[in-house]
């Protein structure tokens, strides 16, 4: 029986094999609910997929989970002896991925969740922040990891997670595995992802720089910042299927993240807006079950 993850685990797909590449990424994306993501500081990769030319070439990192369609005997002993983790048949043992033990597989026990730009400067640090303000005021414990420009916007000098003394519940910081490491079940880890289509929530201007991300990622809600190039029926095409909160450019909240004051100093009408929009996209609820959060 396939255990399915409701945890969104971050993976990275390391294979020349394009074909199997893009069929492995639909499968855990779709079926296990897992988040392929381009390995890097802000989100590494708790797991890695590699396939028999990775192995090969010596890039394949130890640990690492070998997927390919057909085996001999000295593919097998090679992927041991580089220190491959284990080896999956695919597609006839997709569903051994779901079964892995913690020893390979870290899962965090809060939920993660990728905040991810389309372009540099479109606001993806805002958003995060907006993004983990709300789910701390709907009263779920929560943990926000971003960089030094998204800690500067909140008056977080060093990268030690910090709670934020006006609000509760919420802590920031720059180190991932400290967040999930410290993060419980019940809890949620937001992930300023910078620039990387990659990621449950997508922020972008609506111009071609959003039909380039959505063609690329998975994201389940789009967010759009300002004016840009495409008309509004044109966004309404790219995002078809996917939660849409479009947000205004704001000069307050520009001036307030240049005074280090986010997230208390967010408009009521933003965090409405993109409350709704990840409790309709992400399923997220309060800690009571419901309700709307905080809006001013």
């Amino acid at each position: 029986m396939l255990t399915v993850s409701t945890t969104a685990l971050p993976v990275a797909v390391e294979m020349a094999d394009r074909q199997l590449a893009d069929d492995v990424v639909r499968w855990v994306e779709s079926t296990l609910g897992w988040q392929v993501v381009a390995d890097s500081a802000a989100l590494p990769a708790r797991l890695r997929l590699v396939d028999v030319a990775s192995v090969q070439d010596g890039s394949a990192h130890e640990g690492a989970v070998l997927i390919a369609r057909s085996l001999d005997g000295a593919d097998v002993r090679h992927a041991i002896d580089s220190g491959v983790r284990d080896v999956v048949r695919w597609p006839e043992e997709a569903e051994r991925l779901a079964g892995l033990r913690p020893s390979a597989v870290v899962r965090p026990a809060a939920e993660v969740v990728g905040v991810a730009g389309a372009a540099g400067g479109v606001g993806t640090s805002t958003v995060a922040i907006a993004a983990a303000a709300v789910s701390a005021w709907s009263g779920v414990p929560t943990w926000l990891v971003t960089d030094a420009t998204g800690r500067r916007l909140c008056g977080v000098d060093g990268s030690a997670l910090e709670e934020v003394e006006s609000l509760p519940g919420l802590r920031i910081g720059g180190d991932l595995h400290d967040a999930v490491g410290r993060s419980g079940v019940g809890e949620r880890v937001v992930v300023d992802l910078g620039v990387d289509p990659r990621g449950h929530v997508l922020v972008a201007r609506p111009d071609a720089s959003l039909l380039a991300a959505v063609r690329g990622g998975s994201a389940s809600v789009v967010v759009t910042v300002g004016t840009g190039g495409l008309h509004p029926h044109e966004v309404a095409r790219a995002v078809a299927g996917r939660r849409h909160v479009p947000l205004d450019h704001s000069v307050r909240v520009a001036r307030a993240g240049l005074r280090g004051r986010l997230p208390g100093a967010l408009p009521g009408r933003l965090v409405a807006d993109l409350g709704s929009g990840l409790r309709a996209g992400l399923g997220w609820i309060d800690a009571a079950g419901g309700g709307e959060g905080r809006g001013r």
